[in-house]
C-alpha cells in the first residue's frame, strides 16, 4: 500500500454515494488518504473552501494541498494509470 496519507486528503459528506465509490477506488489502487468531512465542522468547511477554489461538489481530492478534482478525474486518472504518477512526484 502507498504511503499516500499525509499527501492525499479526500473531502466528503455523510450519506454521498460518490464519496463512497472514490474512497472504494482509492483503497482498491493501493492508496491511504486524510479524509475531512466537511459536512462535521466549520473549519473543514472553511479548508474545502480554500483548496476546492469553487467547486461545490464531494468528493474532492487534493495532494499536497492543491485540488486534483472530483471522482470523475479521480476515475479516470486511475483508469489512464496517472494516479500513483501523481503520488510519485
Amino acid at each position: 500500500m502507498t504511503d499516500s496519507s499525509e499527501r492525499l486528503t479526500l473531502y466528503t459528506t455523510a450519506d454521498c454515494p460518490r464519496c463512497e465509490r472514490a474512497k472504494r477506488l482509492l483503497a482498491q489502487a493501493g492508496h491511504r488518504w486524510r479524509e475531512v468531512r466537511i459536512d462535521q465542522d466549520r473549519r473543514a468547511l472553511r479548508e474545502y473552501a480554500r483548496v476546492a477554489r469553487g467547486a461545490r461538489t464531494v468528493p474532492q481530492l487534493a495532494l499536497d494541498g492543491r485540488l486534483v478534482g472530483d471522482l470523475e478525474v479521480i476515475e479516470a486518472l486511475h483508469r489512464e494509470g496517472r494516479l500513483a504518477g501523481l503520488l510519485s512526484t
